[in-house]
């Protein structure tokens, strides 16, 4: 198997501090991410200006400057920039300054103008599945690919905050794979990074993590996501469990085949057999190393004549009888 995409999901945990963002970058790129990922908005595109939620939600807009400042840094980092768009606009911002792929976040999915929206941009596109019914994700994957959308990752989320171990259901994964034979991953919003090293186990391509570089500090997000030292050991774990599957293929190449001879058994003499005797089974022994008849083929032996006096402790060849 290949090693999974691993993002680190910065969101707005920014906090609305271009500094604080440019840190997130390059401790997620010391980290070993493959991609940091934010999020690019209006306030005004996701709630009213009277909702309980604005304030906190403005405070985490990016300007058209810092989302280019954001990218020139992620690019000296060595670490690809994401971001989710959560509106036309702000999509459209993205495919300007040249982002590779889109984040659909699960509240969107069922949003079928926006789909059609960023599929017509012809880039990757990451959909997020939280919340989501059979029926809704089929619709939102047909919806993409009629409007040309090429290269489409099904993620697996379960949209609680945090969500708890056992409402993470991820073997959605396989199902996912089975129904829509497209790419799968998982965005995990659960405690702890257990839960993405399982879904790495079970074939995820893509990993997406909360981020965060101090689990203190204030604000919804900082608590659910992974410090510094826990996205490092996600990758590292990740990328060690992807080695660890390879590709499923029982191959004469296999890394051990050649430890066969050593440690399989062969059919050996368990007492000096004469020339003339007919061969019995309690004139034999199953021992290492292998030789040229392995203990399947004493069928083939028994009852015949030996040819010659075998030495106890002497392998049994089908020459000798």
């Amino acid at each position: 198997m290949k090693q999974p995409y691993i993002i680190a999901e910065a969101g707005f945990n920014h906090d609305g501090d271009m500094d604080q963002a440019c840190r997130m970058i390059e401790e997620a790129a010391k980290a070993g991410a493959d991609a940091i990922k934010f999020q690019s908005f209006r306030a005004e595109d996701l709630c009213t200006r009277t909702s309980e939620h604005y304030q906190l939600i403005k405070k985490g807009e990016i300007s058209r400057d810092n989302h280019r400042m954001l990218i020139e840094c992620a690019s000296r980092c060595g670490i690809d920039f994401l971001s989710t768009p959560y509106g036309q606009e702000s999509a459209d911002l993205l495919d300007e300054l040249g982002v590779g792929a889109f984040k659909v976040a699960s509240m969107d999915l069922t949003n079928i103008p926006f789909l059609a929206h960023l599929a017509a941009k012809d880039k990757k596109i990451y959909l997020s599945t939280g919340m989501s019914l059979i029926c809704e994700i089929d619709q939102a994957v047909s919806v993409l690919i009629e409007n040309g959308a090429r290269e489409i990752v099904l993620l697996h989320c379960i949209s609680n905050y945090p969500a708890a171990p056992e409402d993470l259901n991820l073997l959605i994964l396989e199902t996912l794979r089975k129904i829509w034979k497209l790419p799968v991953g998982y965005s995990d919003h659960s405690l702890g990074i257990y839960s993405a090293l399982a879904a790495t186990a079970l074939g995820a391509e893509v990993v997406e993590k909360h981020f965060t570089l101090d689990k203190n500090l204030p604000g919804p997000d900082h608590k659910i996501a992974a410090d510094p030292a826990d996205l490092s050991l996600l990758v590292k774990g990740c990328r060690e469990i992807a080695k660890c599957l390879g590709a499923g293929v029982i191959s004469p190449a296999r890394a051990d085949r050649a430890n066969a001879t050593v440690f399989r058994r062969g059919i050996y003499a368990a007492r000096k057999i004469e020339a003339g005797e007919i061969l019995q089974m309690d004139m034999l022994k199953f021992i290492r190393p292998a030789d040229t008849l392995s203990p399947g083929d004493v069928k083939f032996i028994l009852g015949r004549k030996a040819r010659k006096t075998i030495e106890e402790d002497t392998p049994v060849r089908p020459e000798f009888f």
